[in-house]
């Protein structure tokens, strides 16, 4: 059914695309780094001023993408902000498409496609709506799960994702080469393959190369258990520092707290203006569909039969969640950072909600 296939990327688009407006209304009215990113007026920690002196990781990294369309060409902010939309728009498409050919279109029950709702949560496309970390980090995260879905068809999106990922924030493309690894061991057309050592040796070098520029980004001395703890204590106190309206003493919160936190808050009781309002709600939907897939799992003990790319992407959202949980400490900040992982919470959720004890008929499309 290619029409009904062809509504729902347009939709997607159209929906996505409208965000963009929001995200450059937002952005003009309260500024941010998104703004410094394309006017190159963030603080740096060494000059620079021509395109390969900003080919560093973090915010040089989101200067050397820019360095064209901004400075070279002087394209205005709004366009740059509809040219990260549209490349944010490529990893729905890619993540819409990669359900579809697992789960199809179930003509019979419109229910068992509600993974697909799971796509249009908005956070996430508010925050890759234009120009910024989060819309690199989305395109990286999708290309290296399209590439796992077809490693010897695709494996070189696998490659271009971890490399957008490292360079935009090395613990996520970190996690990511992890991720990767795992697949490489235990797939076992992989292991069985005649150049799996070239896979293998490409995967380390990639963790190596990351191990390095972590060390570099967290001025660790060596990695060890208290050079790690001392430097999430002192990011904790970085950020305390700003005495952001949404700060959260997770310090002092058990570890059931602290994800609760980072999962379901801010609630509506604790919103404060529009913005946060938006959060709650989100956040609130995302609270009961959590509810209903553990009730109705805990109930049919469904078999799911997840899809390589969903399974892949719990487990980046499981380790980045936990990341978050001892790195950070403002909720305004986790949830920008966490709405590149809400879809693939969303669409597990849905799953569990939604399911037929037989297999199911549909469409591919």
């Amino acid at each position: 059914m290619p029409t009904i296939s062809l509504r729902l990327f347009i939709l997607l688009l159209l929906y996505h695309m409208l965000f963009t407006l929001v995200f450059h209304h937002y952005l003009m009215v309260h500024g941010g780094d998104s703004r410094a990113y394309w006017e190159f007026s963030i603080g740096n920690y060494r000059p620079a001023s021509q395109w390969m002196d900003y080919f560093e990781y973090g915010n040089f990294f989101m200067q050397w993408l820019n360095y064209f369309p901004a400075k070279q060409w002087g394209l205005p902010y709004y366009v740059g902000n509809m040219i990260y939309g549209l490349l944010a728009f490529v990893g729905f498409a890619e993540l819409l498409r990669l359900g579809l050919a697992h789960w199809g279109w179930n003509s019979s029950s419109r229910w068992a496609n509600g993974w697909i709702a799971a796509l249009f949560l908005p956070g996430i496309h508010f925050w890759t709506a234009g120009v910024g970390k989060e819309a690199i980090l989305w395109i990286g995260t999708i290309w290296v799960l399209k590439g796992l879905a077809g490693p010897f068809r695709n494996g070189y999106w696998t490659l271009l994702g971890i490399f957008l990922a490292l360079m935009t924030r090395p613990i996520h493309g970190a996690l990511l080469i992890g991720m990767v690894l795992f697949f490489v061991i235990t797939d076992p057309n992989v292991r069985s393959a005649p150049y799996r050592w070239y896979l293998w040796s490409t995967i380390g070098t990639a963790g190596i190369v990351a191990l390095l520029i972590l060390q570099r980004q967290t001025h660790l001395p060596a990695f060890s258990l208290q050079a790690l703890a001392d430097f999430l204590s002192s990011q904790q106190r970085f950020l305390e520092s700003f005495g952001a309206f949404s700060y959260v003493p997770m310090h002092e919160y058990t570890w059931p707290e602290r994800l609760w936190a980072v999962l379901f808050r801010p609630l509506p009781w604790e919103a404060v203006g529009i913005w946060q309002w938006a959060a709650a709600l989100e956040n609130s939907l995302l609270l009961l569909a959590f509810i209903a897939a553990i009730v109705r799992y805990c109930w049919y003990r469904p078999h799911l039969h997840l899809p390589r790319f969903l399974t892949m992407g719990l487990l980046l959202t499981g380790g980045m969640l936990l990341i978050y949980m001892v790195t950070l400490n403002n909720l305004g900040i986790i949830m920008r950072m966490k709405s590149i992982f809400t879809p693939f919470i969303g669409i597990l959720c849905a799953r569990c909600i939604v399911f037929s004890k037989k297999h199911p008929t549909f469409d591919r499309i």
